[in-house]
């Protein structure tokens, strides 16, 4: 569904940019600009939001349950509160490129099996 959203939020985008370039063929420079200010602001509004959004409800993938069997069950017998989770998604998001944060957001699981193979080894390890 992440594939999807993120294909429906480049349309969008590219929607706004079509009409800007409509508006620029069609009209006059001044009601062009005026349509290009007020179009540009909505991108810039739905970017902002969705960002902001985005960030508020993050799961760190450390906190993601993956439905892993694991005999160690520490890992999510774990409680956090949204401070918590706020301060470990900035502590996440700090050391993460931008092409990593594209890659979690699109690929959820994986990330967070990654990370839990990290964390704890491979599933398959003796303990």
């Amino acid at each position: 569904y992440r594939l999807t959203f993120f294909f429906f939020g480049i349309g969008l985008v590219a929607f706004h940019f079509s009409a800007i370039l409509f508006a620029w063929v069609e009209f006059i420079w001044t009601v062009a600009l005026a349509m290009s200010v007020v179009l540009s602001l909505f991108l810039y509004g739905m970017f902002h939001y969705f960002l902001r959004i985005y960030a508020r409800f993050k799961v760190p993938p450390s906190l993601m349950i993956t439905g892993r069997f694991d005999t160690d069950s520490s890992v999510y017998e774990r409680t956090i509160n949204a401070a918590e989770l706020r301060s470990a998604n900035l502590a996440h998001n700090e050391t993460q490129s931008v092409r990593q944060q594209v890659k979690e957001y699109l690929y959820p699981i994986s990330t967070a099996q990654s990370v839990l193979r990290d964390t704890h080894g491979p599933a398959d390890a003796p303990r």
